[in-house]
């Protein structure tokens, strides 16, 4: 199948770059957009590309440290990793988490979503050890958090975690997990 010309595809992104320049904040966000769109419908190669260029843009403006590059990369490694391309999900999602964590400190709860991820694409490498390490971790640091979406968190965390171990036969460790799991989502 051959893609339609670009202009047709991404109007809004075009009309960004004729009234603001190729290197402006607006026409920086109406790609990263474009790629969340392209995400959704399933189009992953080119909302990589859309974040790449995107990223290029805003990193030439904002500079490598500002958190609009950590956000835009956490969408790429994650689509990396939808790919099975585990190797450069990988090194981004480590990047961005030692990036967050230099940022935040390394206690800062919201560092357990970065480490979810990063235990999930472990697993899915088949490197269940570090895949528990960084469960372990992401389980500490949300349990910091009280809110109702942080117990559903936590659910969908420990659901992983029992299927991690559902994998390597250790069944009876997989259970408690996922009981706990049901038990959290039932009183969210």
């Amino acid at each position: 199948i051959r893609r339609p010309p670009r202009s047709t595809l991404f109007p809004y992104t075009t009309l960004f770059r004729s009234v603001y320049g190729e290197n402006h904040l607006a026409t920086a966000s109406s790609l990263a957009q474009l790629g969340d769109h392209l995400t959704l419908t399933g189009d992953f190669d080119w909302a990589i590309e859309c974040y790449k260029e995107s990223r290029s843009i805003f990193s030439g403006l904002l500079g490598q440290k500002h958190s609009s590059m950590d956000e835009i990369d956490r969408k790429i490694a994650g689509l990396y990793a939808t790919r099975n391309d585990l190797e450069n999900a990988l090194k981004i999602a480590l990047r961005v988490a030692s990036h967050h964590a230099s940022d935040f400190g390394s206690e800062n709860p919201e560092l357990g979503y970065l480490y979810h991820e990063i235990a999930e694409i472990y697993r899915k490498k088949g490197d269940l050890r570090k895949a528990f390490k960084f469960y372990s971790i992401a389980l500490r640091l949300r349990k910091e958090v009280h809110s109702s979406e942080a117990r559903l968190d936590i659910a969908g965390l420990l659901h992983d975690e029992g299927r991690a171990y559902i994998s390597i036969g250790r069944f009876d460790s997989a259970e408690k997990l996922l009981w706990r799991s049901l038990s959290l989502q039932d009183s969210a």
